[in-house]
């Protein structure tokens, strides 16, 4: 009686590991896709600043103008992280334009 109680439930816990690890698959996707999506977004953007930067007149206006936005992201990943240092940041983005 024992072991088919115990084969029930083993057979039960089997089901359920299956279906939660499906679910979990269906998850992970999903995150994946927003966060490739952000990531795509913000290499772009920096792409683009690149671009305008090599050209010299526009480049100069257009660096002043990043560094005012940097600055500012700068700002919110420090109130994210509060004990956070430079280096720490730009690791951080390095990571975010080195990421596939």
């Amino acid at each position: 009686m024992t072991n088919t109680a115990m084969a029930s439930s083993n057979i039960k816990h089997h089901r359920e590991i299956i279906r939660l690890k499906a679910k979990q698959k269906k998850e992970i996707a999903k995150l994946k896709f927003n966060h490739k999506k952000k990531i795509a977004q913000i290499k772009m953007k920096e792409r683009s600043k690149r671009l305008v930067a090599a050209i010299p007149i526009i480049g100069t206006a257009s660096l002043l103008w990043t560094g005012k936005e940097e600055y500012q992201d700068y700002d919110q990943w420090l109130t994210a992280n509060p004990g956070g240092t430079a280096d720490e940041y730009v690791s951080y983005k390095a990571g975010l334009l080195l990421e596939p």
